[in-house]
């Protein structure tokens, strides 16, 4: 292998030693390694980076077309969240509504149905105080004409007291509790 001096500035020279140390090679190796690369086709590299560097401003310029696109879509996504956030609040305040009804409707419900049971009762004890109503009634309707065929054609003021007595207590007895019939 042959050896050969090359003037370098300091600063490529401690480039070099850096370089040489990261990739744990020597610094005659690091040299040697890039003079081969260097001489076997650094022009077809370079024309070969050319062309890859086209191609990179190409996708940059799609990338930047894509972008400008994606940008109002993303505002529309954020739009569209927060749209759908708010519809979400505005369920759960529906639903807690719904549910609060439904509540309130369950105990209306057993409000009517007790209710209900207790006109049934009133309507029971009602039929049975109109029951009791007509029995009096006849019963008056029979005392009364009782009364009719006892009475004397000349009456005495005696009997005329007992009449009135008799009026008197079937009227109290046609009168129940504070209720006159």
């Amino acid at each position: 292998m042959a050896k050969i001096a090359v003037s370098i500035p300091d600063s490529t020279l401690s480039r070099i030693d850096q370089i040489s140390r990261s990739q744990s090679i020597t610094r005659s190796k690091y040299v040697a390694n890039a003079l081969d690369f260097y001489s076997n086709g650094a022009n077809n590299y370079k024309s070969e980076i050319d062309k890859l560097n086209g191609q990179l401003n190409e996708k940059s310029k799609e990338l930047e077309a894509l972008s400008n696109e994606v940008l109002p879509l993303r505002e529309r996504v954020h739009t569209l969240e927060n749209t759908l956030e708010e519809k979400d609040e505005k369920i759960d305040l529906l639903s807690d509504e719904v549910l609060r009804l439904k509540d309130g409707s369950i105990r209306s419900r057993e409000d009517l149905d007790n209710m209900q049971r207790e006109k049934e009762r009133l309507e029971v004890a009602l039929k049975a105080k109109d029951d009791e109503v007509d029995f009096l009634r006849s019963h008056i309707a029979q005392l009364t004409q009782s009364i009719s065929q006892l009475a004397l054609p000349q009456m005495t003021e005696k009997t005329s007291r007992t009449k009135e007595t008799l009026v008197a207590d079937l009227e109290m007895r046609n009168c129940i509790g504070s209720k006159c019939y």
